[in-house]
């Protein structure tokens, strides 16, 4: 601004030094027009008053020529500061010199020409979006189109800040031959040394945040172009509406739960212990009062007479029994029992094990439902498992022909491991749930198949359990409109 405002009083000065060079000749011309009324056809005074004349008039030739250029480069440097005063100028200047010089400067917000276009390049640059409204956690695509005409443009540089609520899609973004691109934050930068001539386009993919109090709201989305001889960055801005998420429909996979028995088998050998048990009880002594009678024989002598005697005895027998002996033994006899016990007894238990199955979802969505060739659009596989988690997922989607993945775009839920391989994309989890997760990734369409223009393109993607009867299948269309850069049609 201080460089524009200096030009424009230098060219104000030369054409006040213009102004009274004219001014100054005009009035000798008057003198020396006096002088010869006065001094009639004097040789002396004539010839004298004629060669002053002719000598201012040289003088202010000379100092209009000296200073043309001067107004010429400050008119290309700074007219775009007052046009309208720079085009009065330059017509005065013009007049004193009986030549008429036509100096248009170019205006405008989005284009701008160096000098006319004489001196540098005529630049333009626009800003489009591949869909008007987006829902929330879907992508969008922006495509910056850029058009140098006249010579290149040096040391350009567009920037472009996404306005609070959406996020940059790492490694989506395209950039033009020769140049760089960085993403730092929320803010988009590409820088080209020299770029053009040309018309060619930047694009990049940028998420929709899953904030509630975006629903409804306009997302403005501005970037900035700057190069060397633009006296006015160019700006363009482009709008996005944000609607609601799009509702799923879970399909509910009912199965009935299946008793499983297992037969378990002895844990060892069975091993046949012979076990000496002693006697389970205490002996128990009876007493038996017994009258045997005992004849006894004591010789007398010397009197030769025989008696007979009778001697009550009391004998008392010890039996384990309660049953009257007539015997004269105590006996306690002991009796060994052996008892055959099978300590390790097989077992066949039968276990009714009710084993969950869990309730899986799968569905497709896509951040657009229709799109240019050449574009980039945004695919979102949404997984709902409840009940338990599933085990030993595999997600599978194999892209159609004409749609080629972005590579590094895809995202995984936690525990995941993600591959490509050509077309195929491919999940696997040893585990996942129960959760309502989500997995996206980038795809673009192929720019060189114009016969693509006008058809469907049906994408699917396919979920292997084995807790789960045969797959489930997610499938959504994209609809191919146009050529790119050409607003959707051919």
């Amino acid at each position: 601004m201080g460089r524009e405002k200096r030009h424009l009083r230098r060219s104000r000065e030369g054409l006040a030094r213009l102004m009274q060079a004219k001014r100054l000749t005009h009035i000798h011309s008057r003198a020396v027009s006096e002088n010869h009324e006065v001094y009639g056809n004097d040789p002396n005074h004539r010839h004298g008053g004629e060669k002053m004349k002719h000598n201012y008039r040289v003088a202010g030739i000379c100092c209009c020529l000296l200073l043309l250029p001067l107004l010429i480069l400050n008119w290309g440097c700074g007219t775009s500061a007052n046009p309208v005063a720079s085009t009065a100028g330059a017509s005065a200047s013009a007049a004193t010199f009986g030549a008429t010089v036509m100096m248009t400067p170019t205006s405008g917000a989005k284009s701008e020409s160096l000098l006319g276009g004489l001196l540098g390049p005529s630049v333009n640059c626009t800003q489009t979006c591949s869909s008007a409204t987006a829902s929330l956690g879907s992508s969008v695509t922006y495509t910056l189109q850029l058009a140098i005409s006249g010579s290149a443009a040096a040391n350009a540089q567009i920037q472009d800040v996404l306005p609070s609520g959406m996020s940059y899609v790492q490694g989506s973004a395209s950039t033009l031959p020769g140049g760089t691109f960085s993403c730092t934050g929320s803010t988009l930068t590409w820088v080209y040394n020299s770029v053009g001539p040309c018309t060619c386009t930047m694009t990049y993919v940028a998420q929709v945040n899953n904030l509630v109090g975006l629903v409804g709201s306009t997302l403005a989305n501005t970037a900035v172009m700057t190069c060397t001889g633009l006296s006015t960055a160019i700006s363009t801005t482009v709008n996005l509406a944000v609607s609601a998420v799009p509702t799923l429909t879970p399909t509910i996979c009912m199965s009935t739960p299946t008793n499983t028995f297992t037969c378990v088998p002895p844990t060892s050998t069975p091993t046949n212990t012979f076990t000496c048990v002693p006697p389970t009880s205490t002996p128990t002594y009876t007493f038996t009062y017994t009258f045997t009678p005992t004849n006894t024989f004591t010789s007398v002598p010397p009197t030769n007479t025989p008696t007979n005697t009778f001697t009550p005895t009391n004998t008392f027998t010890h039996t384990n029994t309660s049953t009257p002996t007539n015997t004269f033994t105590i006996t306690n006899t002991p009796t060994n029992t052996f008892t055959f016990t099978n300590t390790f007894t097989p077992t066949n238990t039968f276990t009714a094990t009710n084993t969950p199955t869990p309730i899986v979802n799968i569905a497709q969505t896509v951040s657009s439902v229709s799109c240019i060739l050449g574009g980039a659009v945004t695919y979102t596989v949404h997984l709902a498992v409840s009940g338990c988690a599933a085990s030993n997922v595999v997600v599978q989607d194999v892209l159609p022909s004409g749609l080629s993945y972005v590579q590094g775009s895809a995202t995984s839920i936690a525990g995941g491991t993600f591959s490509c391989t050509g077309s195929t994309l491919t999940w696997v989890y040893n585990s996942v749930g129960p959760c309502s997760c989500e997995m996206t990734y980038v795809a673009q369409v192929s720019s060189l198949l114009t016969s693509l223009v006008g058809t469907t393109l049906q994408n699917s993607c396919v979920m292997t359990c084995p807790g789960v009867a045969g797959s489930l299948t997610g499938s959504v269309g994209l609809q191919i409109t146009g050529l790119l850069g050409l607003g959707g049609g051919l």
